[in-house]
């Protein structure tokens, strides 16, 4: 992702990520009023599990599709500033 897009980019996925917490706590509340009739611990279970499950599809979905590339940097912010402390204010590159 191209730095310049990379602020939309969060964006997008926060907002994702809110729709569908709202999206599957109103399915964990339907499973909620559907098995309560099977007592309230029974209830409860019912949701842990359809929500483990939820969560479960999820995390394969996110090790399928998102690629964590390895970090690459110049230099460290601690020795940017130390060179910066040491030139006068300037950092030099390269």
């Amino acid at each position: 992702m191209p730095a310049r897009r990379q602020g939309l980019a969060g964006a997008l996925v926060n907002s994702i990520l809110q729709l569908g917490i709202a999206f599957f706590l109103g399915l964990a509340d339907i499973t909620a009023i559907a098995t309560r009739g099977q007592g309230l611990k029974n209830s409860y279970k019912a949701v842990f599990w359809f929500e483990l499950a939820v969560a479960t599809v999820a995390l394969i979905i996110s090790a399928g599709f998102v690629e964590i590339k390895k970090a690459q940097s110049d230099l460290t912010a601690d020795e940017k500033l130390a060179m910066r402390d040491t030139r006068g204010g300037e950092i030099a590159h390269g």
